[in-house]
C-alpha cells in the first residue's frame, strides 16, 4: 500500500511517499481502505514541530472516511464493505489505516465519503469554534474565510 510519512519536521516537502503492507486489525480494532483524509491544524503542527508524534518516521492524519476492510476480534457493530468515518491516532495519510473500533462510526444518510473525512474532527471544532467560543446567536452574522 502507498503511505505518505514524515522522518522529519519541516515544511510540506518532508512527506514523503512510501510503500508498506497494509496494516492488519487487533482485538477491538478496525481496519479501513480510505477514501479520503482530512488535512488539519493538528496535522500542520505534527509535520511542521512534532505535535502530538511518538516518534519518526510518522504517518500523519487524524481524520479518515472510506470503507471497513476488516474487522479485529470482538468488533460486532460494524460490517465489512461498510461506509465510514473514524478518528484515528495518525496514520490516515495511507491507503490502509487501523484504529480503535469505538472511533468508527457510519456515515449519516446523505452524507457522501468525501463530506465523512470532515465529520470525525473538523466539523465538531468548527461547530465548537462558532457556537462555544463565538457564542453565535440567532440572527448574527458570520464570515467565514478560507486559504
Amino acid at each position: 500500500m502507498r503511505a505518505v510519512e514524515l522522518q522529519e519536521y519541516g515544511g510540506p516537502e518532508v512527506l514523503k511517499a512510501v510503500e508498506a503492507d497494509a496494516p492488519e486489525p487487533g482485538p477491538g480494532e478496525v481496519s479501513i481502505d480510505v477514501a479520503y483524509a482530512g488535512v488539519n491544524f493538528a496535522d500542520l503542527k505534527a509535520r511542521s514541530e512534532g505535535y502530538r508524534v511518538p516518534g519518526l518516521p510518522f504517518r500523519p492524519g487524524l481524520e479518515v472516511s472510506g470503507r471497513v476492510r476488516a474487522l479485529g476480534a470482538g468488533v460486532t457493530d460494524l460490517a465489512v464493505g461498510q461506509e465510514v468515518a473514524a478518528l484515528t491516532q495518525g496514520g490516515a495519510y495511507a491507503d490502509v489505516v487501523v484504529t480503535e473500533a469505538a472511533t468508527v462510526f457510519a456515515l449519516p444518510a446523505g452524507a457522501d465519503l468525501r463530506t465523512g473525512a470532515t465529520l470525525p474532527s473538523v466539523l465538531p471544532t468548527a461547530y465548537a469554534l462558532v457556537h462555544t467560543v463565538g457564542r453565535l446567536q440567532p440572527g448574527e452574522t458570520v464570515l467565514v474565510q478560507g486559504a
